[in-house]
């Protein structure tokens, strides 16, 4: 399992204006024209506007002041995102891909420790999400805090079916397709609100405390006793 740590994953440096002549938030100038220039100049904007909209939400945020903390031009903002709304939606897919990986990586400790049945599985995929909402909770309370661009609720809604119709094959253990997908709404439903409450907390031991007592409650749904949810 995962450790939780107080350190935010992929975590920008606090919000300042590049000194004259840097290039990017660690202060490295892209090298124009390579393929290496281009992708550390999209890193870079990435980087800006996950600290900005951290910091001052998204529609207080100016694509000028994106670029004026990444140290890139403008015109050079634009050849990789059309808007501002692109970039929220590239750092949506960012996180939904570390996310994703967070949850293969503790589906495959388990499967190695020779765990292979579903509920279990489920369990353990669970709690590495919810631990990454806490690794990740700068942009976890971007995504919660409903200041998004126009659109992305249809974006976030079609992902969040998907979700939920993987955790369903997971949670399918003889049970009718129907009671499978209430129950699969249900949990994950729940884990979308525990994930708001998650970002909200103040400390890492508050965040591991709820997450404990999140998986233990998945559990009992499961038909598990708490004795076997609890982290070992």
């Amino acid at each position: 399992m995962a450790k939780l740590t107080n350190a935010r994953a992929d975590a920008p440096g606090r919000s300042r204006r590049p000194e004259e002549g840097a290039g990017t938030l660690d202060g490295k100038k892209p090298q124009k024209g390579s393929r290496a220039g281009r992708s550390q100049s999209r890193d870079a904007l990435m980087a800006a506007a996950r600290t900005l909209f951290t910091q001052k939400g998204y529609e207080a945020t100016s694509v000028v002041e994106i670029t004026q903390l990444a140290g890139i031009s403008v015109g050079s903002l634009y050849y990789h995102f059309a808007n501002k709304s692109e970039i929220f939606l590239a750092m949506h897919e960012d996180y939904v891909q570390r996310q994703d990986k967070r949850v293969r990586d503790a589906l495959h400790a388990v499967k190695g420790a020779g765990v292979t049945e579903p509920r279990r599985l489920f369990l353990a995929g669970t709690r590495a999400y919810l631990e990454g909402v806490w690794e990740d909770r700068d942009v976890s309370r971007v995504l919660a805090d409903g200041e998004t661009p126009s659109g992305f609720s249809t974006v976030s809604r079609q992902w969040g079916d998907a979700w939920t119709k993987r955790n369903a094959v997971l949670l399918a253990d003889g049970q009718s397709e129907t009671a499978t997908n209430a129950i699969a709404t249900a949990i994950s439903g729940s884990v979308g609100a525990w994930a708001k409450d998650i970002v909200q907390l103040a400390d890492i031991s508050a965040a591991h405390e709820y997450i404990e007592h999140a998986v233990v409650l998945v559990g009992r749904v499961l038909g598990f006793d708490d004795s076997e949810t609890r982290a070992g």
